[in-house]
């Protein structure tokens, strides 16, 4: 009654009025002012349709501020339970109120209500500050941890809380400070954050969280407004892409007027000091999220070297968040040609210039560049400017390009000479930075011709001799790889072997390259395989670097149309012939990481871009021959008995598919020591054994793998106005082996499956031979749909033809 709610004014008599007028004169003590405020707060909690009406928000609104404020102003730090009880109960009731208010203009659309809310929450944020000016934990370290000052400060971060899911006091600013563009508030926080006692540091990293979501919500609003402008425009977008990559930025970049860039300077620096090392873990999470899902709308190139920076973070969740906003894979050798669709890329060369570029006129001696980054800052930066420059539409312009590639091959080069390709120091960082720096350099040199130029005319700092000694010696398997593939890209590109605008010739490019010199070396690393002890890491690295020898010089042979060969060309294929050999030797070694890597090296070095496989040549038939007689024996060794190892196997079976479809043009080669013919029959053999295997009841990946090499096979050679040895025009009407072996690939392996395996009494084999037939079709239909003319190819013709049978199979 004395607070004016529940009766009309008549019915108040006239000494209930003055015992009112006679309480708000009177200064009640501490006690009495605890068990009042307390008991309005439990009120307010316990009607939440209190203040639905206008008058009665104004009365209780204005009464409980001007309470509360009186009370909260003579607060002092350290104070016990006993001791704090009017404080608390202040606190709470004000924790209450905007709690009520803060859902008020959602229930009553009024603007005289939406006036009062906001004069309200204004006193009631300019009273939080001065609270918190007086209290310990929000101004210094080394807080007191009674349970009376705890308990007010955690009202005080409910308060903010509250005031930050509020739409309408948001949208007068005074929640962040004098306006939207102030970091007041959120610098207020981050040094709660940073320095709160523990029992109380999860609530202001909650306040900070609910204040982000404030900011987020201005500046994505104030975009919002050209919405029907966007959509409009989007229509346009989905048939012309470049308008689209044009609005991309218009969707979430906010106009750098001078008070948004006043905004972004204080925030920039409120957030490099909160994710500084030696800041507690609260702040350094918080100011991740803080630049992932703001500063990322306002700003996007600083927004993204903060993110790098606080990869390398020595907590997991700070370089988790990190990661996840720039769009990284936890494991950074996996899919690196990947750009999410969800993930806005800055601009190259921004990136670049912020990230990478060396100088002393730095903007804040706090901000530091990918020089100053730990090792794995350092790998996160070099993969997502590497996603940057794939991300842009051209490829990034050439200065940005050299910007990125020096600082990657200088810190590529700190590896070099190193045993084992490592710096000891760093241990298992160091190792993850070799593989990100082995990786970032294959994508740029195979998109860059610029990158391919530098390296070959030493204007960096790492020479292509320095990338073989690391392909070979280099102490991760995985780096080992990627440097090899880089070299391959290296040799493909012709021109850039040259001194003079015209391409050199195959002799001086063989020269230019060292490419006869690389294959002797590699192949006396690669025959210590064959000794009882070696280091099997040399073996792995020269293996890779010498398939992307032997893919390279039959790529040039295939261009240049070179019959006759003399010199180093002619000793480089006797070379590659003698590597081949041995890689098929050892695909039969017990160890699975040798066995699996020769294979690799045998998939890579016999595989071609072209539509039919380049022509084998002479030199090359020996060592062929003899990898296809090892590829058949490993197979069949993992496919069935006590050895069957399905991984094993599918490894083998690529490799022979990729060495059937590089020996097709040498298939009737007879020779007394060279039978290239029976060995292909043989490997043709195992891979129908493969369908139905033990291997296939434990993966039945297996079928369709075997499928894919047999498609291979069968599609590897169809020249214009092709003529087959031998045509059966009449086939038995039961399965012939010897007519089998007889036919052309094409016809060879549709008659297999759909005459012998589809027809088996086995019901394994019948449901085995399905996906390999699939498989068939599959990469048929994928050949005609990259290119429209090989409809006209004989494997096409005969899946057509067996089109009815097929159809009966599936």
């Amino acid at each position: 009654q004395f607070l004016s709610l529940g009766l009309p004014r008549e019915d108040i008599c006239v000494d209930q009025q003055q015992a009112s007028l006679s309480l708000r004169r009177r200064m009640a003590s501490d006690k009495a002012s605890a068990v009042i405020l307390s008991f309005c707060a439990k009120v307010l909690d316990e009607n939440p349709f209190m203040l639905l009406d206008v008058s009665d928000a104004i009365a209780v609104g204005d009464l409980s501020t001007l309470c509360a404020t009186k009370i909260l102003v003579s607060y002092t730090s350290g104070l016990s339970a006993a001791r704090g009880t009017s404080y608390i109960a202040a606190s709470k009731l004000l924790n209450a109120l905007c709690s009520r208010l803060t859902v008020l203009p959602s229930l009553v659309n009024n603007e005289s209500i939406h006036q009062l809310y906001k004069r309200n929450l204004s006193s009631v944020c300019t009273l939080l500050k001065h609270v918190t000016s007086h209290c310990p934990s929000l101004s210094r370290a080394n807080y007191p941890t009674n349970e009376g000052s705890v308990t007010v400060r955690d009202a005080c971060y409910g308060i903010v809380c509250s005031l930050s899911r509020c739409t309408d006091f948001r949208d007068t600013g005074l929640l962040f400070g004098e306006s939207s563009q102030s970091v007041e508030t959120a610098s207020l926080l981050f040094g709660c954050a940073a320095n709160e006692v523990e029992i109380l540091r999860p609530r202001a990293v909650a306040a900070l969280d609910a204040l982000l979501g404030g900011y987020v919500d201005v500046y994505c609003r104030t975009d919002e407004q050209q919405s029907q402008v966007i959509k409009d425009t989007m229509e346009i977008a989905q048939t012309n892409p470049w308008a689209e990559e044009s609005l991309v930025d218009k969707k979430i970049q906010i106009s750098k007027t001078d008070d948004n860039q006043m905004f972004i300077n204080a925030l920039l620096t409120l957030l490099w000091g909160a994710v500084q090392s030696h800041k507690a873990k609260a702040s350094r999470v918080s100011a991740t999220r803080w630049a992932s899902e703001l500063l990322k709308l306002i700003d996007k190139p600083n927004a993204y070297h903060l993110l790098c920076y606080a990869t390398g973070d020595s907590d997991t969740t700070v370089s988790a968040i990190a990661r996840a906003s720039l769009g990284l894979n936890k494991d950074f050798g996996v899919a690196y040609f990947s750009v999410s669709t969800d993930l806005i890329m800055p601009d190259f060369g921004e990136i670049t210039k912020i990230l990478f570029t060396k100088t002393d006129n730095r903007l804040a001696t706090s901000r530091p560049r990918y020089f100053d980054f730990s090792s794995t800052g350092k790998a996160a930066a070099l993969r997502f400017g590497l996603k940057c420059m794939l991300g842009d539409l051209y490829g990034g312009e050439d200065q940005a390009v050299q910007t990125y590639f020096m600082a990657l091959c200088e810190t590529l080069q700190q590896f070099v000479g190193v045993e084992g390709g490592n710096m000891l120091s760093q241990g298992r960082l160091s190792h993850d930075l070799f593989d990100e720096c082995a990786i970032s350099l294959s994508g740029c040199v195979s998109n860059s011709q610029n990158a391919r130029c530098m390296i070959v005319k030493n204007k960096t700092l790492i020479t292509i001799d320095d990338l073989k000694f690391l392909s070979i010696n280099g102490g991760s398997s995985k780096a080992r790889r990627y440097l090899a593939e880089s070299i391959g890209h290296l040799f493909d590109d012709v021109r850039i072997w040259s001194n003079t605008p015209s391409a050199p010739s195959l002799e001086d490019w063989i020269k230019s390259c060292n490419l006869l010199e690389t294959l002797e070396k590699c192949a006396k690393k690669i025959a210590e395989s064959e000794e009882t002890v070696f280091r099997t890491g040399k073996a792995h690295g020269a293996a890779f670097l010498a398939a992307e020898g032997i893919r390279s010089i039959r790529r040039m042979l295939a261009l240049n149309n070179k019959i006759e060969l003399s010199g180093e060309v002619k000793q480089c294929l006797v070379k590659g012939g003698i590597i081949l050999a041995t890689f098929g030797r050892g695909t039969r070694h017990d160890d699975e990481v040798i066995g699996n890597f020769f294979a690799n090296s045998i998939n890579i070095a016999l595989s071609h871009n072209s539509v039919d496989a380049p022509l084998l040549n002479n030199e090359l038939y020996s060592g062929v021959s003899e990898a296809l007689t090892n590829l058949d024996v490993a197979l069949r060794k993992f496919l069935n008995g006590s050895n069957v190892d399905p991984i094993r196997a599918v490894t083998m079976i690529r490799a022979v598919g990729k060495t059937l479809a590089a020996s097709t043009s040498a298939a009737g080669y007879v020779s007394d020591t060279i039978k290239i013919g029976q060995a292909r029959l043989q490997c043709v053999g195992a891979l129908f054994k493969a369908v139905g295997s033990e291997a296939f009841r434990k993966d039945p990946e297996v079928a369709v793998i075997a499928g894919e090499a047999l498609a291979i096979y069968a599609d590897a050679y169809n020249p214009k106005n092709a003529t087959w040895s031998r045509v059966v025009s009449r086939r038995p009407s039961t399965f012939d082996e010897s007519v089998m072996n007889e036919l052309p690939p094409h016809e060879q392996v549709l008659y297999a499956l759909l005459d012998r395996d589809i027809k088996a009494s086995s019901p394994h084999t019948r449901t085995a031979a399905a996906p390999a037939l699939m498989a068939i079709v599959a990469h048929a239909t994928r050949a005609i749909n990259h290119n429209p003319p090989s409809i006209e190819r004989a494997l096409a013709l005969e899946l057509v033809k067996k089109l009815p049978d097929i159809q009966t199979a599936f």
